[in-house]
């Protein structure tokens, strides 16, 4: 690209012209830039002018509110100025906007996904595996919620289907349970190895010492005068979750055994 188009596009936004260096090297960019997207798709932005606005000032902007002291030492280097990159100042935090249900919504989505591919990754299995997945979630409002988001559950876990009903049953299916949401997942085969067996024990005998620790810590009077109600609350609930997980990774065991 002609670097006198380059800061023609560049001069309102710049106090001054950039250095012929910067334009030749910005030039540079874009050409390899269309270069290479010839060959491999890497932006759908392939009109020069628009590779300025969009690859370089529009980039400029939405880092400066984070990383001011990048923006600011790339503006420097444009035009040699050393001011401070203008931009709209980053807008506050408005409480009414917030909405702590999509936040747990998308929390739960988070959680699960990330369960769904350590199992995956603990029987050896490729991430690109479809697998089954089952939601138990009562029906009303958290069943619904969580069917909006099932797409977006089958493409970030690779799931070939969900179901998400208050007992899903599904023999020989591996059960779990995140952020008290049990889970069920179902493998291509139903044979437990050795190898995974162990891994099951050694996750169980973790959990069991990591609930042990929590039982002492709410046995101890000091904490519970001591910690806020919610603290408390919070705990026991963490115990709770931790025993359901016992409970369900054991009765894998037990499944694997009789079969």
């Amino acid at each position: 690209m002609d670097p006198a188009r380059i800061a023609a596009l560049l001069h309102p936004f710049l106090d001054r012209p950039p250095e012929a260096a910067m334009l030749e090297k910005t030039s540079t960019y874009i050409d390899l830039l269309l270069r290479w997207n010839a060959r491999i798709k890497l932006t759908a932005v392939t009109d020069p002018a628009q590779i300025v606005d969009r690859h370089f000032l529009d980039s400029l902007a939405l880092l400066h509110p984070y990383m001011p002291f990048v923006s600011c030492e790339i503006r420097e280097a444009l035009n040699g100025d050393g001011l401070r990159l203008a931009v709209t100042k980053f807008p506050e935090p408005t409480p009414e906007w917030a909405d702590l249900g999509a936040v747990a919504e998308i929390e739960l989505v988070r959680a699960v996904v990330t369960r769904v591919r350590n199992l995956r990754a603990a029987r050896g299995l490729p991430q690109t595996t479809a697998l089954r997945l089952g939601i138990e979630l009562p029906e009303g409002p958290p069943s619904e919620a969580m069917q909006r988001h099932v797409p977006l559950l089958s493409y970030l876990a690779r799931l070939s289907a969900v179901e998400i009903s208050s007992k899903v049953n599904w023999p020989g299916a591996h059960r779990d349970v995140v952020a008290d949401v049990g889970i069920v997942v179902g493998f291509p085969s139903k044979e437990l190895s050795s190898e995974s067996e162990e891994k099951i024990r050694k996750e169980i005998g973790k959990l069991r010492a990591e609930a042990a620790k929590i039982q002492a810590r709410l046995s101890d009077s000091g904490f519970r005068s001591r910690a806020p109600a919610a603290i408390i609350e919070k705990t026991e609930q963490q115990l709770e979750e931790i025993s359901e997980r016992v409970r369900r990774l054991t009765g894998n065991l037990v499944e694997a055994s009789g079969r």
